[in-house]
C-alpha cells in the first residue's frame, strides 16, 4: 500500500477547496431557483405528526396508576417552530478553519481516516449504475421527482437515467436543481436523568415514572428526504466505501467505532474493552450535532478520498457531489428551492460513516491539543454517527466542549455522563449494564411504547398489530425489553397477547420490522422466534 503523506493530503484539500469555492462563485448560487413540481411542494409544506396510541395509553394509566401529560402528541405548529431554529443553524456559515491549528487537523483527519480503513488502496471500486440503483431498501421513498417507492420501476428509470446523464455530462444546476431534499420528520420523546442509574434492574415505580413522565420532552428533528437520483450517483462512487468498510470493520480486534458491527460484538470487542481500562468513560452528547458541523470536514473527508483512491474517483464529479453535501438543496413550506451552508444531511449513502469520520476527528484534535501533537485517541474513542464515548485521563470534557465550540459546534453537558468503569454508562442511546448488556428505564420503554417516531401509513394490517409489532421491535433490541414489554402491554389485552401465544401454540411466525427511534436499525425485520430465542444479540 502507497502511504499517502501529510503534504500530499494537505494539497488534495487546498485543491478541493478552490473547486469547491469555483463552483460556489457561480452565478447559479446567487439567482432564486423555484422547482415546479406539485409533489415536492406538497411535501414541502406538509407535516405530519404521529399521534400516541390510545390503547396503550390507557393500559399504563392504568396498570401503573400513572398519567400521561395532557400535551403529549405534537402539533405542526410546534414541529414548524423547531424546524425554524434547526434550518436557521443549517444555513449559518462558520469558519472553523481560523480557530484551529490546520497541521493538527490534518493528522486528526487523516488519522480517523485510516481509523475506518479507508485509506486501503485497491479495495474501493465503482460500482455500475444499475447495482446502485438496486442497492437501496425498496420500501422507502425515492424522494423528488417521483415520490414512489425506491423499488419501483419508474423510481429505477428516473435515477438511472438521471445518473448516465450527469456522468457524461456533470455540471453544477443539473446535481442542485435536480436533485433537490424534501423535509420529512422523526419524533423523539426524550425524559431527563440527573445521572446514569447505578443499577439498570427494571423499576415500576410509581413515583418515578410518574416524575418521567412530566417530565418528558418533545424533539422533532428533520429527516432529509434525498432525491434517489442522488443517492443513486453517491453509490455508483462510494457504495463499496460503505460495504468494504462495514466488513473490515468487523474483522477488526479493536474496533474504534461500532459501524457494521452487531450489539453482541460491541458489547463483548469494544464495551467491555472500555471497562477493562479502569478509566473513567466518558459518553458525550451533542445538541445539534447534524446542523452544525462545519465545511471544513466535508472538504477533508473527500481531499482524503481523492488523494487515496484517484485511480477510480473523477475530481470533477466528486466536488460536484461535495457542493451537494455542503450546500443541500432543499423546498420547505414552498417550492423555492433553499441551499445549506454547512451540517450534515441525514438521507445521504455515506451519513453515517462521514459522522463517524467527523467525531473521531474531533476527538483525535482534542488529543494532539492536549499533549502538543504528541498522540491522537486511537483505541481511547468509540465513536458511530454523532455518538462518542472516550475514555478520560487525557482530554478533559471541558477541553472537549471548547473545542467544539471553536469549531461552531455545541456539547450539552447536562447530557454529557462521566461514569466508573465499573458503572453502567451510556452510548448509543442505551444504558450498557455492568455485564455489558445493552438497557434502558422503564420510562423510556414507555414514551417510546406509547409514540410512533413516525407518521405511520401502513394500514395493510389491522393498527393494533401493527403497533404491537412496533412496540416488541423496540423491546427486542434490549436486554430486559420483552420482559418490560410483556409487564405493560404483552398481558394487558388479548390482541398483544395473542401474537405472542399464537406463535407458541401454532406456529406462526411473522416477520417484526423495526419502526422504532434509533434510524440506523430502521427496516431492519427478524421472526418472532428469533427475538424470543435470541433476544438483543440478535442485532
Amino acid at each position: 500500500m502507497t502511504r499517502i503523506s501529510l503534504s500530499e493530503v494537505r494539497t488534495s484539500f487546498n485543491q478541493l477547496k478552490y473547486r469547491v469555492s469555483t463552483l460556489e462563485s457561480l452565478a447559479f448560487f446567487k439567482v432564486s431557483h423555484s422547482i415546479s413540481s406539485s409533489k415536492l411542494k406538497s411535501a414541502a409544506s406538509r407535516v405530519n405528526t404521529p399521534l400516541p396510541f390510545k390503547p396503550f395509553v390507557d393500559l399504563i394509566e392504568n396498570s401503573l396508576n400513572v398519567k400521561f401529560p395532557e400535551n403529549l402528541a405534537f402539533t405542526p405548529e410546534e414541529v414548524r417552530k423547531r424546524d425554524i431554529d434547526q434550518i436557521a443553524a443549517y444555513q449559518t456559515d462558520y469558519d472553523a478553519l481560523s480557530n484551529i491549528n490546520f497541521d493538527y487537523f490534518l493528522i486528526a483527519c487523516l488519522e480517523a481516516y485510516k481509523s475506518l480503513g479507508l485509506d486501503r488502496q485497491d479495495v474501493f471500486h465503482l460500482t455500475s449504475v444499475e447495482q446502485s440503483a438496486s442497492s437501496y431498501i425498496k420500501s422507502t421513498s425515492a424522494g423528488y421527482p417521483t415520490f414512489r417507492k425506491k423499488g419501483s420501476q419508474s423510481a429505477i428509470k428516473d435515477a438511472v437515467s438521471f445518473t448516465n446523464s450527469f456522468i457524461s455530462s456533470p455540471s453544477l444546476p443539473k446535481i442542485m436543481r435536480g436533485c433537490p431534499c424534501a423535509v420529512f420528520h422523526r419524533y423523539q420523546y426524550n425524559i431527563p436523568v440527573s445521572e446514569t442509574p447505578k443499577s439498570t434492574t427494571p423499576v415500576y415505580s410509581k413515583e418515578i415514572i410518574q416524575d418521567g413522565l412530566s417530565n418528558i420532552i418533545k424533539k422533532s428533528r428533520q429527516v432529509w428526504g434525498e432525491s434517489f437520483r442522488y443517492l443513486t450517483l453517491s453509490a455508483v462512487y462510494f457504495r463499496s466505501f460503505v460495504d468494504e468498510t462495514t466488513i473490515w470493520n468487523r474483522q477488526q480486534e479493536v474496533p474504534t467505532t461500532t459501524y457494521g458491527l452487531t450489539k453482541r460484538e460491541i458489547s463483548e470487542r469494544i464495551i467491555s474493552r472500555l471497562r477493562s481500562s479502569k478509566r473513567d468513560i466518558i459518553s458525550v452528547d451533542f445538541s445539534k450535532f447534524d446542523s452544525t458541523v462545519p465545511r471544513i470536514f466535508h472538504l477533508m473527508f473527500y481531499a482524503l478520498h481523492l488523494a487515496h483512491h484517484s485511480y477510480m474517483l473523477c475530481p470533477k464529479i466528486v466536488s460536484l457531489i461535495v457542493v451537494h453535501s455542503i450546500r443541500t438543496p432543499f423546498c420547505y413550506g414552498s417550492s423555492e428551492l433553499k441551499f445549506h451552508e454547512r451540517g450534515i444531511a441525514s438521507g445521504e449513502l455515506l451519513t453515517s460513516l462521514f459522522g463517524s469520520f467527523v467525531n473521531k476527528a474531533i476527538i483525535n484534535l482534542a488529543y494532539l491539543e492536549a499533549t502538543n501533537g504528541k498522540r491522537t485517541a486511537q483505541t481511547d474513542a468509540v465513536s458511530l454517527g454523532d455518538d462518542l464515548t472516550y475514555l478520560s485521563g487525557i482530554v478533559s470534557l471541558s477541553h472537549f466542549r471548547s473545542l467544539c465550540s471553536r469549531l461552531g459546534m455545541n456539547v450539552d453537558l447536562e447530557s454529557c455522563f462521566t461514569c466508573h468503569s465499573d458503572e453502567p454508562f451510556p452510548f448509543l442511546g442505551y444504558i450498557w449494564d455492568r455485564e455489558n448488556r445493552p438497557t434502558q428505564l422503564v420510562q423510556w420503554y414507555i414514551a417510546h411504547f406509547v409514540i410512533p417516531s413516525g407518521f405511520i401509513r401502513n394500514r395493510a394490517i389491522p393498527i393494533k398489530l401493527l403497533q404491537t409489532y412496533r412496540a416488541i421491535s423496540i423491546a427486542m433490541q434490549l436486554y430486559h425489553g420483552m420482559d418490560i414489554y410483556v409487564k405493560l402491554i404483552g398481558y394487558g389485552d388479548i390482541v398483544y397477547r395473542s401474537l405472542i401465544y399464537e406463535y407458541k401454540l401454532s406456529g406462526k411466525d411473522p416477520i417484526i420490522t423495526y419502526e422504532g427511534p434509533d434510524s440506523r436499525q430502521v427496516g431492519i425485520g427478524f421472526p418472532l422466534s428469533t427475538i424470543l430465542n435470541i433476544g438483543w444479540e440478535a442485532f
